[in-house]
């Protein structure tokens, strides 16, 4: 091989060539490979081996650059001809131990390492590889030893230190894994690795700020570094950074798109952003990518459940569980998406075995108590307060739902007492959702008391609800305005269909949220005759494909086809018939805000029949903020008593456009009259509805109390007999309406208040 064993002379001397020695041989492949120079060092091993040099140095190095090229069964073939050779360098025996170590053959490593420290007492390096492997081995205070032993021997050994900071950290040692991150970062200012590492045990520590700044020179020393991006956006994730953290979060996956956790956690910022689909998305991908990744599927059934696809919100979760059978916080959220899909018994036994997989865990208690309550089993949620009442670790939650217990038996001031001896550490430490709850309670129970100043501002903090941020209020109305459009700017024609789908046994039962709708639709669904679907997203599945399908905009749905009218007439039944076998003579679907959605009900369904609830607006209004509504973009606009009369002046303006410019068979239903003419103002409905009076609409309390679960904030009342306090209520916070009357005050004399 040209150049191996001779060197060109001076041009002024002879062109004879000197040969160079066996040992000169060896030396300039070791000067190569100590100079970085691994080609021509791996050349010159390769010649030594080929002339049969049975040198230990030899095969010893060319087994490290073997290892670090990939070649790993080569290395150790290498490295155990080294030390055959020389049984005693300790050298080689320390080489052994990593190529064995990434090979995963971790007790062969530690013996191998072990070997070499044996030879070599103060062989540093050693020390510090077995502490590695002894690590990965789970021997985690033996690798501590170990590692500290190299830095004893080599202070100045930076990579040793963070070996040994990484050790710490899986110890739980946090404060001192961080001091050793820093000595590693002082000994060398360009470590990446010990910048992204301190990254994570100053995030662990609370530390954001510095795990961002920590984290971001990791990145400006290395801008490729995949990881570093991924660890930096869940960083600015928990800073309340959104935006920045997807872009964090994306980068990581641009430089390594198969990177599975990194589309998780952009799925988590996504859900914090409120881009749900998107969230969906990302899940789905990191699952693709993993397919038992169980928090990603357990993720996805959360997101899933907010987007009301329940059915699939169940599978993942349960995906989830038979991946990790004693996830406990899955089975409590299984037992979340259970009550949402009126399984009441699944939901209960789902929650009971979360407890008893993780009994120190509050949230499936938590979960439990408010089951119980939502489906108005007072007597259950008694006994279950009771049964796990000598559990310490949910004191305040045994505490809340024992002052709703008692607020429900109408024991308003021991509720009052119960619920003030929450303590208010737990409460600022709670989650969103429990803090609502707590403060919605507590809100309501000041209101009885008639501590009106004190309830107005619980209901103000019970809206304080960051779940809020990912929906836009404005963009709800400007939806009420896009149907608007068709009314305005569009000539209308309505023909009869010919389809034989049958529309004159549909109803629908709109106003505004909190008018008296779910009261009417628990007396309506007490006829034998009539069938109720509540807050079913039927009608939103068909605007979806108004818009997807159809590529048509809202305001311009009289551009529609005749034949895809009748597509999405069929469509709608056919969905429907996933809520109701569609046995009864009279069919209801009611969702309040079907309001806004009147053209496109009358342009689908000409002869569908129209109930429109409305209440004294103030009261309608109050009662709205003083309701924890599930977060969407109409519900955003309800988080105060201004922003609810915006919405409530802009939804009652639509219907009367659409009472004055649409064909519509419709009836209104004053609530006030169905509290004060009960049998007269239901007869007059009944009647409208072409259904006789059935003595079984005054037990209306039984058919509530027989549900499963009510859809709406109203579970708890309308199991009540007919109440009058709820009428005017809303003069004990009338200067709170300061900046409201523009809004409200021409309503009043509109339903002749």
């Amino acid at each position: 091989m040209k150049g191996f064993g001779e060197q060109q002379k001076s041009k002024k001397k002879s062109n004879k060539k000197t040969k160079l020695s066996k040992e000169q041989i060896i030396n300039q492949a070791i000067q190569f490979h100590s100079q970085g120079n691994i080609q021509e060092a791996a050349k010159y091993y390769q010649y030594c081996i080929n002339q049969d040099f049975n040198d230990h140095r030899v095969f010893s190095n060319y087994g490290v650059i073997l290892r670090d090229i990939g070649k790993l069964q080569d290395a150790e073939v290498s490295i155990r001809k080294a030390i055959a050779l020389n049984p005693n360098f300790a050298d080689a025996h320390s080489n052994l131990g990593n190529i064995l170590s990434d090979l995963g053959k971790l007790q062969d490593a530690e013996v191998s390492t072990r070997k070499a420290i044996e030879l070599n007492p103060n062989f540093a390096i050693a020390h510090a590889n077995l502490g590695n492997i002894l690590s990965d081995l789970g021997k985690l205070q033996d690798a501590e030893v170990s590692t500290r032993k190299a830095i004893e021997l080599n202070p100045n050994f930076a990579i040793a230190h963070a070996d040994l900071g990484n050790i710490l950290n899986n110890l739980g040692k946090l404060q001192d894994a961080e001091l050793s991150y820093r000595k590693a970062i002082e000994l060398n200012p360009d470590y990446v690795e010990a910048y992204y590492n301190w990254g994570i045990i100053l995030r662990d520590l609370g530390k954001l700020q510095d795990a961002e700044v920590s984290t971001r020179k990791a990145i400006e020393l290395n801008p490729n570094f995949a990881i570093a991006h991924a660890n930096l956006g869940n960083i600015l994730n928990n800073l309340g950074k959104l935006q920045d953290a997807e872009v964090s979060t994306r980068k990581a996956i641009e430089l390594n798109p198969n990177f599975a956790i990194s589309h998780a956690d952009l799925g988590n910022i996504l859900n914090n952003l409120g881009k749900l689909q998107d969230a969906e998305l990302s899940y789905r991908k990191a699952i693709e990518l993993n397919p038992d990744y169980v928090e990603a599927h357990y993720n996805l059934g959360s997101i899933l459940r907010d987007l009301g696809k329940l059915q699939d919100a169940e599978v993942s979760t349960r995906k989830a569980i038979e991946l990790k059978p004693d996830f406990a916080e899955a089975y409590s959220n299984l037992g979340n998406i259970l009550r949402d899909l009126s399984n009441v018994k699944d939901a209960e036994l789902s929650y009971r075995k979360a407890i008893k997989l993780k009994p120190d865990l509050a949230n499936p208690y938590f979960n439990l108590f408010r089951h119980y309550e939502q489906i108005n089993n007072l007597k259950q949620l008694r006994e279950s307060l009771n049964e796990f009442n000598n559990i310490d670790s949910i004191k305040n939650e045994l505490l809340l739902f024992s002052a709703r217990l008692s607020f429900r038996n109408k024991e308003h001031q021991t509720a009052k007492e119960l619920i003030d001896n929450v303590s208010p550490k737990w409460i600022d430490k709670s989650n969103s959702s429990k803090n609502t709850i707590f403060w919605n309670y507590k809100a309501f129970i000041e209101d009885k008391i008639g501590n009106y100043d004190i309830a107005y501002s619980c209901f103000e903090k019970s809206q304080d609800d960051s779940s809020y941020l990912k929906f836009n209020k404005d963009s709800y109305l400007n939806f009420i305005n896009s149907y608007k459009e068709n009314i305005i700017n569009k000539k209308i024609i309505f023909n009869k269909f010919n389809d034989g789908i049958e529309d004159y046994n549909l109803a629908f039962l709109i106003g505004f949220p909190r008018s008296g709708t779910t009261l009417l639709d628990t007396i309506l669904r007490s006829h034998p005759e009539i069938e109720v679907i509540e807050e079913q997203p039927i009608l939103s599945t068909i605007e979806k494909l108004v818009k997807e399908k159809l590529n048509t905009r809202l305001d311009d749905i009289y551009s529609i086809s005749e034949n895809n009218r009748k597509i999405l007439r069929k469509q709608y039944f056919e969905i429907l018939k996933k809520y109701t076998n569609i046995k009864r003579k009279l069919l209801i679907d009611k969702i309040p805000l079907h309001t806004s959605r009147l053209p496109l009900i009358n342009f689908l369904f000409p002869n569908a029949k129209i109930i429109f609830t409305h209440r004294q607006p103030y009261d309608t209004v109050l009662s709205c903020f003083q309701q924890s509504f599930k977060p969407n973009n109409a519900m955003a606009n309800l988080v105060s008593l201004k922003s609810s009369s915006i919405m409530y002046d802009q939804v009652m303006n639509a219907w009367d456009i659409y009472k004055n410019n649409l064909p519509l068979d419709f009836i209104t239903s004053k609530y006030e009259h169905l509290i004060y003419e009960f049998e007269d103002h239901t007869l007059k409905i009944l009647d409208f509805l072409g259904v006789g009076w059935d003595e079984n609409v005054k037990n209306y309390r039984k058919t509530a109390m027989a549900r499963n679960k009510i859809n709406t904030p109203s579970s708890s009342q309308v199991v009540q007999p007919l109440y009058k306090s709820s009428i005017e209520k809303w003069k004990n916070y009338e200067k709170y309406f300061e900046d409201c009357h523009q809004y409200l005050e021409k309503w009043v004399s509109y339903f002749d208040y």
